[in-house]
């Protein structure tokens, strides 16, 4: 049974465009959230095997890494035999590369029960985790989680990330960062770490923040800086819900300087945009981007504030003064 699941897993994530596979996955993935949780594992070798390490590895071991870890799972739900027009060359193409990297990953996730992601994609990459919960991280972001009937917990270790957790009155969602602890029971919130601090910004709903002792509760458009070094927490004044903007593609602005208007706007659609007027830059807006283009973004700043756009390059703007 399990070579079979494994190769039901290996062959969607190759033809995954294939409605008929599609619709045995998700019919398999709704089943149970230990299915989902297997999914996503393998899903992530899968996506790592661009990254095969040199070394030589033993096969026969990987293939039997994998199978094990898969088998300590509960008995995922009864899934139709491949079809015999699944090609064995497509699957054993595909297996190759990741039962090799699956004995790599694996041995670099050696703490029981925690389930560890790096973000591998150039711009956003996505993880939708055995909760129902949708994490949104920046390249290079890494966490690690467990989840299962008692405890939602993750360890936040380096990036940033966007959290929409889904609703459990029954269970907490805990996310550790060095020297913090952020606690929710359903909401949307960014969360961004470094080596000296992690800041905590609030979308919607409300959610804890633990440092040193102290308690914070937040809510939409708060944040607060948890100190890596001591967990001293700092609340500054302000609505920074812009700082979850490029997580949820809704970038608000209420009462910021064009300045850091510029400075987000530049980062989310990946371009240079700037002004060389000090007094313009200082000024401060209330505007919403929801899901907009950039163009239409441009046309809505140009509008409000009287201006005019100087495209100087293809990626590279300057706002001036008509």
């Amino acid at each position: 049974m399990e070579n079979d699941l494994s190769k039901f897993i290996i062959d969607y994530l190759a033809d995954s465009a294939n409605p008929e596979k599609t619709r045995e996955m998700n019919a398999w993935l709704i089943a149970s959230g230990e299915n989902r949780r297997m999914f996503e594992e393998t899903r992530r070798v899968w996506e790592a095997s661009r990254q095969l390490p040199a070394e030589p590895f033993d096969m026969q071991s990987g293939w039997s890494r994998l199978n094990e870890h898969m088998s300590q799972s509960a008995a995922p739900a009864k899934i139709r035999t491949m079809q015999p027009r699944r090609a064995w060359w497509r699957v054993a193409a595909v297996a190759l590369p990741l039962l090799a990297l699956a004995g790599y990953w694996m041995t670099r996730d050696a703490d029981a029960g925690w389930v560890s992601y790096t973000a591998q994609r150039a711009v956003k990459d996505s993880l939708r985790l055995p909760d129902g919960s949708d994490v949104f991280l920046r390249p290079g972001a890494t966490v690690q989680y467990k989840i299962d009937e008692k405890e939602r917990s993750l360890r936040m270790t380096a990036g940033e990330a966007f959290f929409k957790i889904s609703q459990d009155a029954q269970r907490q969602f805990s996310i550790q960062v060095p020297k913090g602890v952020v606690k929710v029971l359903g909401t949307s919130f960014n969360i961004s770490t470094s080596n000296g601090f992690s800041d905590v910004t609030v979308w919607d709903g409300k959610v804890s923040v633990e440092g040193n002792g102290r308690k914070l509760i937040l809510t939409a458009g708060d944040m607060v800086v948890v100190n890596a070094a001591n967990g001293a927490l700092e609340q500054p004044e302000g609505n920074f819900a812009y700082r979850c903007g490029w997580g949820n593609s809704d970038l608000s602005f209420s009462n910021q300087s064009l300045e850091v208007v510029l400075e987000t706007l530049a980062s989310y659609y990946q371009v240079s945009l700037e002004t060389k007027d000090d007094q313009l830059r200082d000024s401060r807006i209330t505007v919403r981007f929801s899901h907009m283009p950039l163009d239409q973004a441009l046309a809505v700043l140009t509008e409000m504030l009287d201006l005019e756009v100087n495209r100087r390059s293809a990626n590279d703007y300057e706002l001036i003064r008509k």
